[in-house]
């Protein structure tokens, strides 16, 4: 899980509260968070959430590199197989973590998509997510394109688990060629 993260520590702290409940006793699961040199108290969130005994990898840019070259750095510095990067203001349900790590080891995707669910004030406002989701599989990115629209769920990153193994064996032009479009993870969704 990759959190690039800039001057929004209360969001960030909100996050953190959904994640570590799902992470205290998930050693398969590496958390890294990416400060793009927050003027703010997020080196103290952070801190705070590793007192407590969340395992993180923190890293603070010695200056805001810009919110494309903070995605391009997580991206590099994941080591797992599969990339799942957080908005700095989302959440997820409990429970997230173990269904998706469930399904990544009954299977190999190249891809898994989150529909997300929006909320105003509390996370939890629209109820609890679903112990049973649905899920469907498909083969071809028509049908894929098709089923989720294009109505912006693929711009948010947080609805994206990316199969980095299968990404990085297929060629493609440069990532780098996505700065400045805020869109980055387009490059590995496609």
């Amino acid at each position: 899980i990759a959190i690039p993260t800039y001057n929004r520590s209360a969001n960030l702290a909100l996050l953190l509260s959904a994640l570590a409940p799902q992470l205290v006793t998930e050693n398969r699961v590496e958390l890294l968070i990416s400060d793009n040199c927050s003027p703010d108290d997020t080196p103290a969130v952070v801190e705070r959430f590793v007192q407590a005994g969340l395992r993180c990898h923190y890293m603070r840019n010695e200056e805001n590199i810009g919110a494309d070259r903070n995605f391009l750095q997580c991206y590099a510095l994941a080591a797992g197989d599969y990339v799942w990067f957080f908005g700095d203001d989302d959440v997820l349900f409990p429970g997230s973590i173990s269904t998706i790590l469930r399904y990544l080891e009954e299977r190999t995707f190249d891809l898994v998509y989150l529909a997300p669910v929006g909320f105003i004030k509390d996370p939890n406002e629209r109820g609890m997510a679903n112990p049973s989701p649905r899920t469907r599989e498909f083969h071809d990115a028509g049908g894929f394109v098709h089923a989720v629209g294009l109505k912006g769920d693929l711009i948010l990153i947080t609805a994206l688990v990316i199969n980095k193994r299968k990404v990085e064996a297929e060629p493609h032009p440069p990532f780098a060629d996505g700065i400045d479009t805020y869109l980055p993870q387009l490059s590995w969704v496609f």
